[in-house]
């Protein structure tokens, strides 16, 4: 028999062989598994709460998302899902506890905070610096481990400026955005 509970937005599936971890609904390719409710906490709180196959696109050029006979399955490769998943699982990992990892959960904290939705982070380790942008209205945020001197280590509009679908719900002509 299995259980499964919900503890801050993470799921836990209890079963004879123990307890798995996972994030969105537990089908198909949009579940991201976890040995452990620390790291599904910690790779939510580093790539917020919509880091997963079908919000980061990933699906769309995966071949196991169409039919053998479909052109559009020869072009991808098989898997690429599950690939992308562990990758993203590595970097949180590797992000634990670094200074880097800190900043990007303030910076998606403050994001979130102002109703945007982020897409994952696209980290890069060797020069300490991550990038991601809104799903809806596209403002971007950053993060840089050692700034130079006219740099700072968060920044971005999306962490100053509320989303677009914010303004617009309030009645707020909003500039500049790409919605």
């Amino acid at each position: 028999m299995t259980v499964i509970t919900t503890v801050d937005d993470v799921n836990r599936d209890t079963h004879v062989f123990g307890d798995n971890y996972y994030l969105t609904n537990g089908q198909g390719c949009g579940t991201i598994w976890f040995g452990s409710l620390a790291e599904a906490r910690r790779f939510r709180d580093l790539f917020g709460n919509h880091a997963d196959g079908y919000h980061s696109g990933i699906c769309k050029r995966c071949a196991c998302h169409y039919s053998i006979t479909d052109p559009e399955h020869g072009k991808y490769p098989e898997w690429a899902c599950y690939a992308w998943k562990e990758e993203m699982k590595e970097s949180a990992r590797r992000l634990k506890r670094t200074k880097l990892g800190k900043l990007m959960r303030e910076a998606i904290a403050s994001c979130e905070f102002r109703g945007h939705e982020m897409k994952p982070w696209r980290v890069d380790f060797e020069k300490g610096r991550a990038l991601t942008e809104c799903k809806v209205c596209g403002m971007m945020a950053g993060v840089i481990m050692k700034p130079s001197p006219t740099e700072i280590n968060i920044g971005g509009r999306a962490v100053a400026i509320s989303c677009s679908r914010i303004e617009r719900a309030r009645g707020v002509e909003v500039e500049g955005s790409n919605v």
